[in-house]
């Protein structure tokens, strides 16, 4: 089992809009029906993949009634992230990180598409998993399969990356599994398998 014990800008990131989310109290005024496709794919979703237009995707278009939009910062990048309220959770769409110093509204407003985080059990990869399930059900469908695995104790959180690369599975994790994960030959092992997957990012 690989373990990366380095975390990239990326997963900071992605950490940093997860202690965001979990702030905010208010509640949607209204959810989105879905009427597009919940296939996770390595590159994106069905209607929307890695790299396209993040600023003019129409997101209401597709049928998404709750849409908000923002202006993040962490780790010394800044970005535009647009969030779309579900049934049961949500999807995060994340543009370029751009470099606080160099930061422009020029480069703003010509986003694209970077990151997909995905907090709603509604959307599930080709293995047929989803946000909610257990990593007994993540390692039933990927079997023989080895993840790279990144335990991220501040947030209770272990990444486990597809060895195939650009999907993440953010799996629930207590100081217990923390404490010992890193001197372990095989790291997964020590997470119980009934632990649940809180996230699925795409990148």
């Amino acid at each position: 089992m690989k373990i990366r014990i380095l975390l990239s800008i990326f997963l900071a990131c992605i950490l940093f809009s997860c202690q965001q989310e979990e702030g905010e109290k208010e509640e949607p005024e209204q959810s989105s029906k879905l009427i597009v496709g919940t296939q996770i794919y390595r590159d994106g979703l069905d209607f929307v993949r890695i790299g396209d237009d993040l600023v003019n995707l129409d997101l209401k278009k597709l049928g998404f009634v709750s849409v908000g939009d923002s202006v993040e910062e962490g780790g010394g990048y800044i970005w535009l992230s647009r969030t779309v309220d579900l049934a049961e959770g949500k999807l995060v769409f994340e543009g370029d990180f751009i470099d606080d110093r160099q930061f422009t509204d020029e480069k703003l407003n010509n986003s694209r598409l970077n990151r997909i985080r995905i907090a709603s059990p509604a959307f599930h990869t080709a293995e047929k998993i989803s946000v909610g399930m257990t990593l007994a059900d993540l390692q039933a469908a990927n079997e023989g399969r080895e993840f790279f695995v990144t335990p991220l104790p501040r947030e209770g959180l272990v990444d486990l990356e597809d060895p195939n690369g650009h999907i993440h599975y953010l799996v629930e994790a207590d100081m217990t599994v923390f404490s010992i994960i890193l001197e372990q030959a095989n790291p997964i092992s020590v997470i119980p398998p009934a632990n649940t997957i809180k996230y699925i990012v795409v990148m």
